[in-house]
């Protein structure tokens, strides 16, 4: 019976137009049949520029063509290169029936060689195809060669005198001669070059670089920018170029950072090495880092005519734990570099160590407040060993754990415990006696408070 009623109020709903099996939605208004439509047309997609010269800007047409009875309007274009760029005036983006475009594109083939494929998106209102995309190829080819290709990193350099290392321009295969018409740095670079014959390649050419003799001590970087003539052909090109302009003596590290050191009494830091930029002698008379570190020079004998040193630094036996920051000045007989400063960081570590480092009590009949646990601790290399651990107060008991109980050798755990509840409040010691030496009567400091 309720089958029989469903059926019937479907077949209702059907006859009443409630329902339109097998029907698609309608058609947008703009998609309809009949309704004037743009439609974009172009010639050649894709162009095969052949063999271009590095450096030149060539541009590339394409030709446009509305073949529908709308108005076709282009709404943006997308190259897929900044080295590719449009030319389209937003007066020539709307094109009548029967209208034609010349599109063009520029591209420039500046520090790209080889084999190119580029291409442009054209998105517009022509429904059959919103975004079309043209595109063209080429190989470019370059006229000259470079050496090195990227930066130019003189490495270090002493002040007054040419870099060793120098940048080699040559000719590309079917060009016979490079001229280096002009060489200019930024401003604030205390360079100058000089330019030569490259010895290896015919008509080649090598620019050497020379450091200033106002030039300050530290690292030079920036862009240089050069003019050259192959051929016939004229070329500017910008190069990136960085220095580390030195003395007479250089060292390494320039900062000695021992931070991520465990720095304890007699630990050594980082050798520090002090040598002639060039073959010449000189002397170090003395070296020192503050208070908290010994220092000790050695000279080394090595093959090169250079003369080299070695300065050693170590935590001295008092100093106090914590960070620190201080400079190792070191003096030599050098003209040019008397004395070298070199900031030097660090963290001395505390040979032993409570957590917490105050054991405080509290009468108020807890667990919380009448036992403490503390942690002993000495620096890793070391095992820490306690023989005995006492307080000054009768009503404190002070004890450590029984042998056999799990921990690391530099660890050891002490307990604490208000045996007398009564116990006034105030200050006191906890003496704990270890193998740790300078600390073989450590004490801890302890606190009784009255209950609130």
């Amino acid at each position: 019976m309720m089958r029989r009623v469903i059926l019937a109020l479907l077949a209702v709903e059907f006859l009443s137009g409630g329902y339109t099996f097998g029907q698609l939605a309608p058609p947008p208004k703009s998609a309809k049949s009949g309704a004037p439509q743009p439609k974009l047309q172009v010639n050649v997609r894709q162009h095969d520029l052949g063999t271009l010269i590095e450096g030149n800007k060539v541009s590339v047409v394409w030709l446009v063509e509305n073949r529908g009875d709308a108005d076709l309007v282009i709404s943006r274009t997308v190259s897929s290169c900044g080295c590719t760029v449009v030319q389209l005036a937003d007066k020539d983006k709307t094109i009548p029936p029967g209208g034609k475009l010349e599109l063009t594109a520029e591209f420039n083939t500046q520090n790209r060689r080889g084999d190119q494929k580029k291409n442009v998106k054209v998105h517009s209102n022509d429904l059959r195809e919103p975004m079309l995309t043209l595109s063209f190829k080429a190989t470019v080819a370059g006229v000259y060669n470079v050496d090195p290709s990227g930066i130019i990193n003189l490495r270090t350099v002493v002040r007054g005198s040419t870099a060793k290392r120098a940048m080699t321009i040559t000719p590309a295969p079917t060009y016979k001669n490079v001229e280096i018409t002009s060489v200019a740095f930024e401003k604030q670079m205390p360079l100058t070059v000089s330019i030569e014959p490259d010895p290896k390649v015919e008509g080649g050419k090598r620019i050497l670089f020379k450091i200033s003799e106002t030039a300050a001590l530290g690292t030079i970087a920036g862009q240089g920018e050069m003019t050259l003539l192959v051929d016939d052909v004229e070329r500017t090109r910008t190069f990136p170029l960085r220095a580390e302009v030195v003395g007479s003596v250089t060292w390494l590290p320039q900062v000695l950072d021992a931070s991520r050191q465990v720095l304890t009494d007699g630990r050594k830091l980082p050798t520090v090495t002090v040598r002639s930029a060039e073959k010449l002698a000189f002397e170090v008379k003395n070296a020192a880092a503050g208070n908290l570190l010994d220092v000790s020079i050695e000279k080394l004998k090595g093959s090169s005519n250079r003369t080299v040193y070695s300065i050693y630094l170590s935590v001295r036996a008092d100093a106090a734990s914590g960070p620190f920051a201080t400079n190792l000045v070191v003096e030599t007989d050098s003209l040019d570099q008397p004395m070298i400063n070199i900031p030097v960081f660090g963290i001395i570590e505390k040979k032993l160590a409570a957590d917490p480092e105050v054991a405080i009590l509290r009468t108020d009949g807890t667990p919380a407040g009448t036992r403490r646990r503390l942690r002993l601790t000495s620096v890793p290399s070391t095992k820490l060993e306690v023989t005995g651990a006492t307080c000054e107060h009768p009503g404190i008991k002070v004890s450590t754990d029984p042998d056999g109980t799990p921990r690391p050798g530099h660890v050891v755990m002490l307990t604490v415990e208000l045996t007398d509840p009564l116990a006034k409040p105030g200050a006191s010691t906890i003496t704990v006696t270890t193998n740790i030496p300078g600390h073989a009567q450590f004490e801890i400091p302890c606190r009784i408070e009255s209950a609130k």
